[in-house]
């Protein structure tokens, strides 16, 4: 069993509708799910209305970090009196991994672009995302000073979240 929690209600109800009353199927990994409400959600508690102010602030589960545009463009890269774009670096992977989960919660995936002058972090919690963006924002300094300042000078934002895309029709 997977049981899926929507922030928004009218999100699942429409979820609901999409696959059950427009007879469309959703296969994963070969198997039929079985999309129904589950008894469960009527107990948890109302979503909290600091969840809800930044989610309207375009608050969610992914994280967009990036080289500052004047590191990573081809003329900056080829001017040898550009040497600011070897100072900026993007931590890798596991770098990037160890740092968020420890502090903030567990996270999906990190999705790389092919050049590495950026990625997007995906939290498995929302909550965790947002303690993310709050801590860059509201303490910067002590946000930087945690991680040796390997994230000063980067591109740090929300990011456009995979599960707010349209759903995929495959016929």
């Amino acid at each position: 069993y997977c049981f899926i929690t929507f922030v928004d209600p009218s999100s699942a109800t429409r979820f609901f509708e999409f696959v059950n009353c427009f007879d469309h199927r959703i296969i994963l990994h070969g198997n039929e799910l079985d999309i129904k409400f589950g008894s469960k959600g009527l107990r948890l508690p109302p979503i909290s209305n600091k969840l809800l102010l930044s989610l309207s602030m375009g608050a969610c589960r992914n994280i967009y970090i990036s080289l500052p545009e004047f590191s990573y463009k081809q003329k900056y890269i080829t001017d040898r009196n550009m040497t600011i774009s070897a100072q900026v670096l993007l931590p890798d992977e596991k770098t990037i991994r160890n740092d968020i989960s420890q502090k903030f919660g567990e996270l999906e995936k990190i999705n790389y672009i092919n050049d590495g002058h950026c990625c997007w972090v995906n939290f498995l919690d929302i909550g965790a995302a947002i303690a993310f963006m709050e801590s860059l924002v509201k303490t910067p300094r002590d946000f930087h000073a945690a991680f040796d300042n390997r994230y000063l000078g980067l591109v740090i934002k929300y990011g456009k979240d995979r599960c707010a895309n349209n759903f995929k029709v495959v016929s």
